[in-house]
């Protein structure tokens, strides 16, 4: 039952071998690129690349191009990235892959802010979430207070009214 599911199905292929999308509408900025390669060589690979029978990258496009780029990556795993071969058309795979960058969701700070108190209170220094949850001071001192409205005093600050609401 489970070795006809793609998972089961994991092969190791060199990255030269593969070829991006040309219709991956997800970017990632340099900080979190730098933030990927750090969880990637902390936690390895947990999750294979998915692409389609011809290697064209299906999705994680971003762990495709730090295994082809990065010297780090490459020292740990050569030029081999592990994968799963899905057989989709293309039309199928597009719109896994904007199925797939949809359903990972957005980051909510509110629960992050819950996240980063429990993990002070529990065990976590301001310093060790700083170097984990790759965070700057500043960010981790604003997620430790009780409200960002506290944090900013907004009752000393004027604002215009910014609509009427019609009765």
């Amino acid at each position: 039952m489970y070795s006809e599911e793609p998972i089961s199905n994991i092969v190791w292929i060199d990255v030269k071998e593969l070829d991006k999308n040309n219709y991956n509408p997800n970017i990632v900025f340099t900080r979190e690129l730098n933030l990927l390669k750090f969880s990637m060589l902390e936690t390895w690979w947990i999750q294979p690349i998915i692409i389609n029978k011809d290697k064209i990258i299906i999705d994680w496009y971003h762990r495709y191009m730090l295994s082809s780029t990065d010297k780090d990556i490459q020292a740990r795993w050569g030029w081999k990235v592990p994968c799963v071969v899905i057989e989709k058309t293309r039309p199928k795979a597009m719109a896994m892959t904007v199925r797939i960058n949809k359903a990972k969701g957005s980051h909510m700070a509110v629960a992050e802010q819950k996240i980063v108190k429990e993990l002070y209170e529990s065990w976590m220094t301001k310093g060790e979430m700083q170097e984990e949850l790759w965070m700057t001071k500043q960010e981790v001192e604003l997620l430790l207070t009780d409200t960002v409205f506290k944090k900013w005093n907004l009752k000393e600050y004027k604002f215009s009214q910014a609509w009427i609401p019609i009765k």
